[in-house]
């Protein structure tokens, strides 16, 4: 109805009758139609399910959005759905109802009416369970992304990026004992915990093992700071050995206050699966009996390998070639430092806390929109980097849980993908419509979810580079996913915030929700920016997101970056029109008064070389009388090619010295580069530290910064 009519004319309630009375005249009889039961829920107006297909779907939402009663014209995505518990509703509801669900459906339909009218009119296809595979064996192929980590390990096998690391903090009295018990019977359960990885047979292969003893560090400690003991207990991980996790105790000596750090490789786990052996853990810690699994890691990769060459995947393979068809953009961000010719892994953290006001505001234009808050912070992300880089095509990664069958929601493994969204900001589109662009972007790619990233990245043919990363070099996470409780008997847990000082990007962009807050992190590599432009980035997403919720239909060319603070830096303080101080003493002045007060004091240190004030005064004044002998004075030019060091210093200050101004050169430069600054700049002498090849300067215009002539 909400297709033809207005809000207003949608009828609040609806009873389902058998007939409709009439009256001896042959027209509806409204006094004998029977009046609507009425549940009140919130103030708001309940429509009860009127067939057993909307009951079904209304059992399913109450479960999975863990509410305790639903209306059929509620909006899943206003009740608190998103991304990820949309792809988790269409594994059930395949299940349940035997039919073809995507997750565009999902948008499209978001109602219970709706999609039960979807359902009734849609083909019914066979539901295919997940097959055990034969347990006589102990080695099985590894999956896709399985094999893509151990191939990346064997690169550097002692880095931690693919260690995932989670910390809780408890106040009060634990059992070692239990905990060691626990930890024993969750690598009973669940077979990724026993599993290590080899080459064999020209292929990447697991290996169940039977018996594997829990890894439990316990230890004591005095130390406040929970980093420097996670950097302590961090460490690489042998994939060729069985164990890939571990559990750290840490007892705060003279204090019943303990932490409990779990720490897992990738190749066995995603967030998910921390998730479920955090939930578990909590469970059997209260005495809790655990259902056993139905089915292992193993079963998943056969039947995931199997799919590979099916007609599903054959439809997924060519939705990402068209999607990321022709040249590929990359992505070429203002850094502060040189890219290095290996890729680095080395990492830090910024995080900024979203105003509340503004976080409801995003909340609100999500229901008004219809996109997630997901496709809201995405569309803000792409606006970030086109603002920051005039790129109006943009590739950005996304990870998805890739557990799109509902028997897979409970294994502890590998399941997660990542996604290549490719959108295309331009500055004559309007904020809204591109919001939109990026929605149908999000929804078309999570219904195309299981095709591995690397069988992706073969299937693009894409030449690799040790310095970047294949088809992105920038990520977009959003963390909404259920957080376990953490009690354990008596004892309220706590999560503690851990950083593993890794970044597998040049920049990932993580936006967390939680009890309706919104954080951003920036996971940012240390080899590429400085903290302080991190920062500022940050500030500048945060001003895109109240450009978006104050005016969402403004034209993404009018978006502005700059933060108050910014501006009145700009406007008042570079451009003050107050008068300049006078300058009492130039730089010269200043160090021939440090020469007398303190001639033997180092004034230089570089390395192993330390040189007094006396001496540099010396060498200084020496080079100085050389350059003026050349005819250096007032307004003429000098250039400097020298590494940076001593002699650039001394470079600079016999330049100074000698009245004349200096055109730095870094000898690092092409020596095209070099020659045409020095055609342009046309300076009376060069001075420098290394031998030039005559095509560059000729030997009477050159002078070397150790010549001493006095």
């Amino acid at each position: 109805l909400a297709n033809y009519i207005p809000d207003y004319m949608i009828p609040a309630y609806f009873v389902e009758v058998e007939s409709f009375p009439v009256t001896t005249h042959g027209k509806l009889d409204q006094k004998a139609l029977p009046n609507p039961v009425l549940t009140i829920n919130s103030g708001k107006k309940i429509i009860l399910p009127m067939s057993e297909t909307e009951t079904k779907i209304a059992e399913i939402w109450m479960e999975l959005l863990h509410l305790k009663q639903v209306s059929t014209n509620d909006n899943f995505f206003e009740l608190g759905g998103h991304s990820l518990k949309a792809t988790i509703l269409v594994t059930r509801l395949k299940k349940v109802f035997n039919v073809n669900i995507s997750i565009n459906t999902i948008f499209n339909q978001p109602t219970i009416q709706g999609l039960a009218s979807v359902i009734n009119k849609s083909r019914k296809d066979e539901y295919y369970s997940i097959t055990l595979v034969d347990r006589n064996k102990s080695v099985y192929p590894a999956s896709a992304a399985q094999s893509r980590m151990f191939t990346m390990n064997k690169l550097n096998s002692l880095a931690t990026h693919y260690n995932i690391t989670k910390a809780v903090s408890f106040n009060g009295a634990i059992s070692y004992e239990k905990i060691n018990t626990i930890f024993t019977i969750l690598i009973e359960r669940h077979e990724s915990l026993r599993t290590s990885f080899k080459f064999q047979d020209n292929e990447i292969v697991q290996v169940i093992h039977n018996d594997v003893e829990p890894n439990i560090t316990w230890f004591e400690t005095d130390e406040e700071d929970l980093q420097k003991i996670t950097e302590k207990f961090i460490q690489p991980f042998n994939l060729e050995q069985p164990g890939l996790i571990r559990l750290g105790i840490v007892k705060n000596i003279g204090k019943e206050h303990h932490i409990i750090i779990f720490d897992i490789h990738h190749i066995i786990a995603d967030a998910v699966s921390l998730a479920i052996l955090i939930k578990e853990f909590v469970a059997l810690y209260n005495d809790i009996e655990l259902p056993s699994p139905s089915l292992q890691y193993r079963d998943f990769s056969a039947w995931h390998n199997n799919l590979l060459s099916s007609q599903t995947f054959s439809k997924q393979n060519e939705y990402w070639l068209n999607a990321l068809d022709g040249k590929l953009p990359i992505l070429e961000l203002p850094t502060d430092f040189q890219r290095p010719l290996i890729q680095s892994y080395g990492g830090d953290l910024v995080e900024l806390q979203i105003e509340q006001n503004t976080a409801n505001q995003l909340k609100k234009l999500s229901t008004e929109s219809g996109a997630t808050l997901f496709m809201i912070m995405l569309t803000a992300y792409y606006l970030m980097l086109y603002k920051y880089t005039g790129k109006e095509d943009i590739v950005i990664g996304t990870p998805s849980v890739g557990r799109t069958h509902i028997e897979l929601e409970n294994i502890v493994g590998m399941f997660v993908n990542t996604l290549a969204l490719r959108a295309k900001p331009s500055a004559e589109k309007k904020v809204y419509d591109f919001l939109q662009e990026v929605k149908d972007i999000s929804i078309q790619a999570f219904d195309n979810q299981d095709f591995p990233y690397d069988k992706l990245v073969q299937e693009l043919r894409i030449e690799r580079s040790v310095n970047r990363n294949a088809l992105f070099d920038t990520m977009f996470v959003m963390q909404n996913g259920e957080v376990p409780e953490l009690i354990l008997g008596d004892l309220l847990g706590e999560w503690v915030p851990i950083y593993n000082a890794v970044s597998m990007f040049d920049i990932t962009m993580e936006v967390m929700e939680k009890n309706d807050c919104l954080t951003i992190g920036l996971e940012y590599c240390t080899e590429l920016f400085n903290r302080d432009t991190i920062e500022r980035m940050a500030s500048h997403y945060v001003e895109i997101l109240n450009c978006i919720v104050d005016s969402p239909n403004t034209l993404i060319s009018d978006i502005q970056l700059l933060t108050n603070q910014e501006r009145d830096q700009l406007l008042q303080q570079f451009n003050s029109t107050l008068p300049v101080p006078k300058i009492e003493r130039t730089v010269i002045e200043e160090f021939i008064n440090q020469v007398r007060l303190r001639p033997h004091q180092t004034a230089l240190i570089c390395d192993e070389v330390k040189i007094s004030y006396k001496e540099l005064d010396e060498w200084t004044t020496d080079l100085a009388m050389s350059l003026k002998e050349r005819g250096v004075g007032k307004e003429n030019i000098v250039g400097i090619i020298a590494d940076r060091g001593v002699s650039r210093i001394v470079a600079i200050l016999s330049v100074w010295k000698a009245g004349g101004a200096y055109v730095p050169i870094d000898p690092e430069y092409p020596e095209e580069r070099i020659r045409y600054i020095l055609e342009d700049s046309q300076p009376l002498v060069v001075l420098t530290d290394k031998a030039l090849p005559t095509s560059l300067i000729k030997p009477d215009k050159s002078m070397e910064i150790n010549e001493r002539v006095r």
